[in-house]
Parts: C-alpha cells; sequence; structure tokens
C-alpha cells in the first residue's frame, strides 16, 4: 500500500454498526501503517460510530438520506462535490483510492 501523506483513502458506508462492519476494513488500514488521509462518507449512521471512526482518525462526512438511496450511484456524486468544494482546504493528493461496504452479499 502506498505510504504517502498526499494519498486519500475514502470508504462509503450506510447502516452498519463499527464492531462487526466497519472495525476490520478501518483497523486494518490504520495496522497497514498508511499515513495519507483517511475519509469516510457515512449515510445514515449512528453517532457513536461517527465519533468511533474520528478517534481513529478519519475524516467523516455524514449524510442522511430519505426515501430510495442507491449508494452504488450517490457515493460517486457526493465524493465529487466533497472534493470540489473543499479543494483549497484539502491537501493535493497524489492518489485516491475509493472504497464501499457491501457485506451483506460478500
Amino acid at each position: 500500500m502506498a505510504n504517502k501523506d498526499s494519498d486519500l483513502v475514502i470508504g462509503f458506508i450506510t447502516g452498519y454498526k463499527y464492531d462487526h462492519k466497519i472495525a476490520p476494513w478501518a483497523e486494518s488500514l490504520i495496522e497497514s501503517g498508511f499515513t495519507g488521509t483517511k475519509m469516510m462518507v457515512t449515510y445514515n449512521i449512528d453517532k457513536s460510530v461517527i465519533e468511533k471512526l474520528e478517534s481513529k482518525g478519519f475524516i467523516v462526512i455524514p449524510l442522511e438520506v430519505n426515501g430510495q438511496f442507491n449508494i452504488v450511484n450517490m457515493r460517486f456524486l457526493h465524493m465529487w462535490q466533497y472534493l470540489k468544494n473543499l479543494k483549497d482546504k484539502l491537501p493535493q493528493f497524489e492518489n485516491i483510492n475509493k472504497s464501499n461496504f457491501d457485506f451483506e452479499n460478500a
């Protein structure tokens, strides 16, 4: 795995609890020695999960969605909007790796 401060890993989660669904991914990223920016876009996630991710050094972007929602499509729009709107406040990333979670169908 790349080990540069100019790298970004961004994950997308919806409706999961930390211990059983998110922890293996988040903690393995940390244990890998990754020193870049860790970001998680969350949809309808409990505040305790957000706090846990933040305590692990993640930038968390919490979003609430109502009605029908398809994370497979919307994550790209939200990632683009966030990075575009904050491009002057974020470091210039050399590499961006995007992940989403679908443990139910794994």
